[in-house]
């Protein structure tokens, strides 16, 4: 069997998601008879099916994802998806609105879900009715127990004699749309005073991605009671970090997008050699006997001589790990889940018609067609799309630009009336006239001339929209599958936080 998961761009390759959970199940896997694979999306084309036996979708938040679904289902391939981030949950929160629609969309051509911490599954099931979702923990890396227990106790020798504090922080530093990473260390930054206060000479090195060092967080790194040490995240400074830090700081915010997150951080720093000092949120509940709660608790061991991760706990650690984060364990959770997942049935077999909101792209414009599916834009669409469909509605009617490649799925009833307009850059170009009384326009027109896009009427959203569905089902037939495309919320201007 072969098993191909679904990335945003090559580059996801590197990031700490792809490292963790999936490359670490490679070998695991092929022992099972599983080969895994990961593929860019815009990697795929019409013959995606041949790919793999089984596909898995990983952070695809677009259209895109909707259409090789789709395409896959229809070519007899199960689909799954895997939840890194809880986006879905927030059904109060506007600028999630797309996010929402999309796992709406995408959820009748999905065999099954991948999750990797309890608290995500509970958050995800109710959304998804009805589909199953395993969790699958995050694997361990392996646990060199003689090699940690001599970096344990020569850190802590060094520290007492020495009387520094060797203090380490990593991470993602922001998200596009809640508060976490280096504003999490902010919020927690009497700790460090705390430290700091114990009589030790606290050094704090961190790592974090480049984009989350906007002007105002280095302004307030700058306040912070210790003055940090500050390095671009890679895999070997992670590694370098862990090893020479005696504590690693790992603060944890109470909102729901934090406490669905899984243990890698934490493990990550206890195999690397470091202490953990975990604030906040008890996100790392099951390794408590082996991190810190409080400031007081690790300033009591250090005034005593002794740390709680140590020698002396190894045993009782990889035991640990080994009930949340065998490899083994989790492989053979994997190969069950894919062995027993079967492809569901597509309601509609006909062409696949991605329709543009106010917000959509180039990129999932382009996805699209090469998954064979036509791209129409709405009265809304904010931008210039090389689409193969664009309606213009008015009190006459609607007339539809239809280019060649689109033309032949129009249905039979309307292909007598395709009048070639013009020959575009090689490309012919048809329009199609349909009176008020075929799409029942004539009470509820789009907007022909909107405002700019900072002032549109968004109360007319999903009225235009579903205008826009119900004259593409028209033409293209009742068996069309119209799959919306917007990369941000349709209810939220470009000036936002959601926008970074």
């Amino acid at each position: 069997m072969k098993l191909c998961i679904v990335i945003p761009r090559d580059e996801w390759r590197a990031t700490a998601g792809v490292r963790i959970r999936y490359d670490r199940l490679v070998e695991p896997l092929r022992a099972r008879g599983i080969e895994m694979e990961l593929r860019s999306i815009d990697a795929f084309r019409a013959n995606a099916a041949s790919v793999a036996d089984v596909f898995l979708i990983s952070k695809c938040y677009d259209a895109r994802s909707v259409a090789l679904a789709r395409l896959l289902t229809q070519s007899g391939r199960p689909v799954g998806i895997d939840f890194f981030d809880d986006y879905f949950s927030q059904t109060t929160d506007a600028r999630f609105v797309h996010l929402r629609n999309w796992l709406r969309e995408l959820r009748p051509y999905l065999s099954f879900a991948l999750c990797s911490t309890p608290k995500m599954k509970a958050q995800i099931e109710p959304i998804v009715d009805g589909l199953s979702v395993q969790v699958i923990n995050d694997p361990m890396a392996g646990l060199d127990t003689a090699a940690l227990g001599k970096t344990l106790s020569r850190k802590l020798a060094e520290t007492k004699r020495t009387h520094r504090l060797k203090l380490g922080w990593f991470g993602i530093g922001d998200n596009p749309h809640f508060q976490v990473g280096l504003d999490d260390v902010f919020a927690y930054a009497d700790a460090l005073t705390t430290l700091r206060n114990a009589g030790y000479q606290v050094e704090l090195s961190m790592l974090t991605n480049t984009r989350a060092l906007t002007p105002a967080r280095l302004e307030r790194l700058s306040r912070l009671p210790i003055t940090p040490h500050i390095e671009e995240w890679s895999e070997t400074a992670e590694a370098r970090l862990t090893r020479d830090s005696l504590v690693c700081l790992l603060p944890v915010n109470a909102q729901g997008f934090s406490t669905v997150k899984s243990l890698n951080r934490a493990i990550t720093a206890l195999v690397g050699g470091a202490q953990v000092l975990s604030l906040g949120f008890p996100l790392y509940e099951p390794l408590s006997r082996h991190i810190y709660g409080s400031v007081a608790e690790l300033m009591a061991d250090l005034s005593a001589g002794r740390i709680r991760h140590s020698k002396g706990k190894l045993d009782d650690l990889a035991r640990t790990l080994s009930e949340i984060g065998s490899a083994d364990r989790e492989a053979d959770t994997v190969a069950s889940v894919l062995k027993a997942a079967q492809p569901v049935p597509v309601a509609k077999a006909g062409v696949g018609v991605v329709l543009h909101g106010v917000q959509s792209t180039v990129a999932v414009q382009k996805g699209v067609q090469r998954l064979g599916c036509v791209s129409a834009l709405s009265p809304l669409t904010a931008g210039k799309l090389a689409a193969d469909v664009v309606p213009r509605f008015d009190i006459g009617g609607v007339v539809l630009e239809i280019t060649e490649r689109a033309a032949k799925h129009v249905s039979e009833n309307y292909r007598d009336r395709l009048r070639e307009i013009e020959n575009r850059n090689g490309v012919l170009i048809y329009d199609l006239r349909l009176d008020p009384n075929e799409v029942a326009v004539s009470h509820e027109v789009p907007e022909q001339t909107r405002p700019p896009f900072m002032t549109r009427d968004f109360a007319r959203y999903g009225r235009d929209m579903r205008l826009t569905e119900r004259v593409l089902a028209q033409v293209f037939g009742d068996d069309v599958a119209v799959i919306r495309s917007e990369v941000r919320s349709p209810y939220h201007t470009a000036e936002g936080s959601h926008a970074r």
